[in-house]
């Protein structure tokens, strides 16, 4: 008698089908998604749908070849294409702005035009307002770039650019792992309009004191008073600025401010930072916000007061939580010059790696004016936070929240704001429109109102997006019913 595995050799027509059907339909989704706008109220939930189909599918067609193929196995052509970002407020769409950037990691606007920094090539490349990139880099720096060093962190005050990076001591950007101290240094530059001239070195850190090149931080952001804020992870260090009293005094987890006005004086800011990747200043009240990561457990977003003690190693999260991470229970750190310790505003029991922090700015954005946008480099979502009264906080309509802490089962429908980008690192606000990087996929994605126009093409979109969910889901039960009816008349 045949076996099951030869029968599908010799006639694997409806196999062949299925999976064309499937492969062609989500191919037309992907292909359509990538040069088109997507409205979050027309694509997210037939994309994600049909994603989910997909995925069935394949799933449905390994279980057919267990019979003969021990494993399981697919070709490794057979695989689902990313699909796009969704946005979940209505009234926005998202579309991909500017590609082919190498590991951007942040960005900044000089006018209409975008300032860019690549990670590993030391280059800010300069970006028009159409996503096109100018023929030349305004900047090359020699990085030292190994891990989470490079090239980190962009502000500026009027024709000031101020830049972060791990300056490579070769003169050429050292992309290999070594273990060898370097520097991480904050320069301040002149825009001319076309490059960035006359470096000036306002302030130099350690870097890489163990040698795992980690916890560089590199944020940077600016006050409504002309200063500059930036900051620099613990380089895995165990000192003072870690909240552990010894003689290791390194200037680690810590957020610094330049005083432009007083010949740009560094002063400390705020202490206890395990790493961040995100600073914003509130542009109603002045204050400084930051995103911090941790370990494993209890990502933090939190109000930055001056003297502002964040409290690692003693503490990541609520300090009546406990968290695996900290050796022992979490304590309150001793006292430390003016430094005073308060809990996160907000916390995410694992972590997501926080990343860009942006208050939005008015125009298509004004009805967020009262919130916080956090973005996250694990899942490539966006989260939006409401505002308290007094700006110091966040309000929740979902009781799960009240607690400041989004814990496993928690719903996250009501803070999810944006979600599908492969990674986020840097948010900006700029011209009624939110400007997103994404470090893996070279890419900013640019969300923002759509004309009635673009409207109006997205409505064909979506009614094409739900003749192909239709279709898959014929394809899906036709190609699942006739292996199962071919099944069981061999086996009879």
């Amino acid at each position: 008698m045949i076996s099951f595995h030869e029968h599908l050799m010799v006639n694997p027509m409806y196999i062949i089908v299925f999976v064309f059907i499937a492969c062609a339909l989500g191919s037309i989704v992907t292909v359509w998604g990538a040069d088109s706008a997507l409205p979050a109220n027309f694509s997210a939930s037939p994309l994600e749908q049909i994603e989910q189909l997909y995925n069935q599918v394949k799933k449905e067609i390994k279980d057919l070849f267990k019979a003969g193929e021990p494993d399981g196995t697919l070709p490794a052509s057979f695989s689902t294409s990313p699909l796009e970002p969704v946005v979940f407020a209505s009234d926005f769409i998202v579309q991909k702005f500017s590609t082919g950037l190498e590991f951007p990691t942040t960005m900044y606007f000089v006018g209409d035009d975008i300032l860019v920094l690549e990670k590993f090539t030391g280059k800010v490349i300069r970006i028009k307002d159409n996503g096109a990139h100018y023929n030349e880099s305004v900047l090359d720096v020699p990085v030292d770039a190994c891990w989470e060093s490079g090239f980190l962190g962009i502000s500026s005050i009027s024709n000031h650019v101020f830049l972060y990076f791990t300056e490579s001591e070769s003169g050429f950007d050292k992309i290999e792992c070594h273990d060898q101290p370097v520097k991480n240094k904050v320069y301040r530059y002149d825009w001319n309009g076309e490059k960035l001239i006359n470096p000036i070195l306002i302030k130099e850190l350690p870097g890489n004191l163990e040698g795992h090149h980690r916890h560089n931080g590199g944020a940077m952001t600016k006050s409504q008073n002309n200063e500059i804020y930036f900051v620099i992870g613990d380089l895995s260090q165990s000192g003072t600025f870690q909240n552990i009293p010894n003689k290791i005094i390194y200037e680690t987890s810590s957020i610094f401010k330049v005083v432009t006005e007083s010949n740009n004086s560094v002063e400390l800011y705020a202490m206890g930072i395990r790493n961040s990747f995100g600073l914003a200043v509130d542009p109603v009240t002045g204050y400084l916000w930051d995103t911090e990561n941790s370990t494993n457990n209890y990502d933090e977003i939190n109000l930055v007061k001056p003297g502002f003690n964040s409290g690692w190693k003693r503490v990541m999260g609520p300090v009546d939580r406990d968290n695996p991470d900290i050796d022992g229970p979490q304590t309150i750190p001793p006292p430390f010059e003016n430094f005073v310790y308060s809990d996160p505003e907000f916390s995410f029991y694992h972590a997501v790696g926080l990343t860009a922090i942006e208050f939005p700015d008015k125009g298509s954005f004004e009805k967020y004016s009262d919130w916080l946008f956090v973005g996250d480099y694990n899942n490539g979502r966006i989260y939006k936070f409401q505002l308290n009264s007094d700006r110091t906080g966040f309000v929740f309509s979902n009781p799960e929240l009240s607690d400041l802490v989004l814990d496993d089962n928690d719903e996250i429908d009501e803070i999810l704001f944006a979600k599908g980008f492969q990674t986020v690192t840097d948010i900006e606000f700029h011209d009624d429109a939110m400007y997103v990087v994404s470090i893996s996929d070279g890419s900013i994605y640019k969300i923002y109102e759509p004309t009635q126009s673009e409207l109006a093409n997205k409505i064909v979109q979506d009614t094409i997006l739900t003749l192909i969910l239709v279709g898959t889901a014929i394809a899906v039960t036709l190609g699942v019913t006739m292996g199962v009816i071919r099944r069981k008349r061999m086996r009879s």
